[in-house]
């Protein structure tokens, strides 16, 4: 039981620090080149988060991972512009 909260609060922090990182890049302006390439690049590798029936969730993780699918479509629909 202890091994599986901590591999919740694994995720979670690294669900937090992309999120970071995707807001940290959103914000800085419009270059569409980055330190990982081109933005037509990062979009074409940035998959969406999913998860299957038999994940456990709790309400953060999902307001993490729907962030994380709302920030990539914002990115790349931007950068098609």
């Amino acid at each position: 039981m202890r091994r599986r909260g901590r591999h919740a609060r694994r995720l979670r922090q690294s669900l937090a620090l992309l999120c970071l990182g995707i807001a940290a890049t959103a914000s800085s302006g419009c270059a569409q080149t980055m330190a990982g390439g081109t933005a037509q690049h990062v979009c074409r590798t940035w998959q969406i988060v999913t998860i299957s029936k038999n994940d456990k969730l709790t309400d953060q993780t999902a307001r993490e991972i729907a962030g994380n699918n709302a920030a990539r479509q914002a990115w790349c629909n931007k950068s098609k512009a």
